[in-house]
């Protein structure tokens, strides 16, 4: 309940709401910032909340073979077909900048192709830790996600639109390692099935004793995800990163399922890939 209350002395009938106090997010530092850029409309003084942050949002239940609907993408796709209307994709046209090859950067192979057919990377330099956008973190919070930082909220935003998930690495740590074991060469990337005995501390903190059969994205100095399931704790963004090594993968999904449920490790990414994402779409996610 807001009441009026005396602060510091003075009587006040007033007060500024944050996030949480407003049950629209769990930001509770201050009051929210709503932001106009070009994908938001143009706001007045005065306007009720609920023509700012509401919104018509549509729930789908998922069942297991048509899992292609897990995104905003495949939805649009699939009512294409049913109702013979042209879909549009959005824009896939990306700038890159700079005079690295990416192959200078790291290097990349799969020791069970069967298991991971497909495995691309890209390094983004000179990345600012900063939130993202307003209209993106509403977004997310409306798909019922948290927003975190702009490399996060990015690799959210895109798997929930067109279904492939993808993770970030903090390029600068792998960087460090590889001068280990190749000073001055590429990051060497591995994915491989885990060895009797090995460990894993996923982002969540947990620590798992792995499977034979579970595979893992590896360097030659440790483990730093399961693969297609989890990153690891070490390997993931921190507020001081300024590079990073975006990855996008296609896995075998029976291998996905069974790992998930032997380690009781369960996300966004495993939903969408113990069900099959299409090797194509790593190049475009």
């Amino acid at each position: 309940v807001l009441k009026g209350k005396a602060l510091r002395g003075i009587y006040n009938d007033s007060m500024l709401c944050s996030a949480v106090e407003l049950g629209v997010g769990d930001d509770h530092d201050g009051i929210m910032l709503i932001q106009e850029d070009e994908f938001s409309p143009k706001y007045t003084a005065g306007t009720p909340l609920q023509d700012v942050l509401g919104d018509a949002v549509l729930e789908i239940a998922i069942i297991p073979n048509i899992s292609r609907c897990a995104s905003v993408i495949g939805v649009a796709r699939e009512v294409a077909a049913l109702t013979d209307t042209p879909l549009r994709y959005p824009s896939y046209d990306v700038v890159f900048e700079g005079t690295k090859d990416v192959n200078e950067l790291v290097k990349i192979t799969t020791e069970h192709p069967d298991l991971n057919p497909r495995f691309v990377a890209m390094v983004i330099e000179g990345v600012t830790q900063k939130d993202s956008p307003f209209w993106m973190q509403r977004r997310l919070l409306l798909a019922g996600m948290r927003p975190f930082n702009v490399v996060v909220d990015i690799s959210n935003y895109v798997m929930l639109e067109m279904g492939q998930p993808n993770h970030t690495f903090d390029y600068d740590f792998l960087r460090k390692r590889a001068d280990g074991y190749d000073a001055g060469g590429p990051v060497h990337i591995v994915t491989r099935l885990a060895e009797e005995g090995e460990t894993l501390t996923t982002l969540d903190g947990k620590e798992h004793k792995l499977f034979p059969n579970n595979i893992l994205v590896t360097d030659p100095a440790g483990n730093l995800s399961l693969g297609g399931i989890m990153g690891g704790f070490d390997s993931e963004i921190q507020p001081d990163t300024t590079d990073v090594l975006l990855e996008a993968a296609a896995w075998d999904f029976i291998n996905i399922r069974q790992s998930g449920r032997q380690l009781g490790v369960h996300s966004d990414a495993g939903f969408r890939f113990s069900r099959g994402v299409h090797p194509s779409q790593t190049i475009l996610g």
